[in-house]
């Protein structure tokens, strides 16, 4: 599986302080609304469906197993990558945080 690649995508946002994911859309566009118009605090990251996380950077190049924990199930399991495409929002905007973000509202 390590040489497939993901033919379809959906957009995942995590609020800053969630343990599960609040929102799976298939759109870029559709998520960004969302979270624009709830004034959201969080990431936004592009995940492919029907190919793991791990699997996917391995079969573009982007990382390769290098130690002898790699490939085990705890590290396929809590396995991510910050070569998956994604997006930091504060208070619905994408950026940096705003100067008078309140981290601890989120």
């Amino acid at each position: 599986m390590s040489d497939k690649i993901a033919k379809s995508w959906v957009w995942v946002f995590m609020g800053s302080k969630a343990l599960h994911p609040s929102a799976v859309f298939e759109s870029q566009s559709d998520t960004e609304s969302w979270i624009v118009e709830n004034k959201l605090t969080g990431t936004l990251t592009k995940y492919p469906v029907n190919v793991t996380v791990y699997d996917c950077v391995i079969a573009n190049g982007y990382w390769k197993p290098s130690q002898p924990w790699h490939g085990t199930p705890k590290h396929i399991g809590n396995f991510f990558s910050a070569y998956m495409e994604h997006y930091h929002f504060f208070d619905g905007s994408d950026g940096p945080p705003p100067p008078d973000h309140d981290d601890s509202a989120d």
